[in-house]
C-alpha cells in the first residue's frame, strides 16, 4: 500500500516536471524564434517584426521620425528599406488557426481551444 502511494506521488512529480520543463522550453523557443527580444531605448522602437523561416526575419524600425524595413538571418543584418510615415497602412489580423500564432504558452492553448470549438 504505501509502496503505490509512494509510485503515485513519484510519478504525480515526474509529470509536473515534464509540464513545467514544458512550459519554459516553449517560452524559449519563442524567444529564439523571433530573432531579436525587444529592449527599451531611447532612440530607437520595433514597431513590428516577422519570422520568415528558420533563423531569418524581418523587422520595422522607428527611429524618430524615420522608418527602416530590416532583415535578419545568420549571415547577417541587412537595410532591406527606408519608409515614411504615409507608406505604412495597418494591415487586418487573420483569425483562421495558424496565422498570427501567439508566442506564450498559454495563449498557444487557447489558439488551440478555439480551433476546437470552431470545428463542433
Amino acid at each position: 500500500m504505501i509502496e503505490s502511494i509512494g509510485t503515485a506521488v513519484f510519478t504525480l512529480a515526474v509529470v509536473a516536471a515534464v509540464i513545467y520543463l514544458s512550459y519554459v522550453s516553449t517560452k524559449y523557443i519563442a524567444k529564439k524564434n523571433i530573432g531579436m527580444q525587444r529592449t527599451s531605448s531611447r532612440y530607437m522602437k520595433v514597431i513590428d517584426q516577422m519570422g520568415m523561416g528558420k533563423d531569418k526575419s524581418v523587422a520595422l524600425i522607428q527611429t524618430g521620425l524615420n522608418y527602416y524595413l530590416v532583415g535578419f538571418s545568420g549571415s547577417g543584418i541587412t537595410l532591406l528599406a527606408q519608409l515614411e510615415e504615409e507608406d505604412l497602412a495597418e494591415l487586418p489580423r487573420e483569425e483562421s488557426f495558424g496565422m498570427n500564432v501567439p508566442t506564450d504558452f498559454k495563449g498557444i492553448l487557447e489558439k488551440i481551444d478555439q480551433f476546437k470549438n470552431r470545428r463542433k
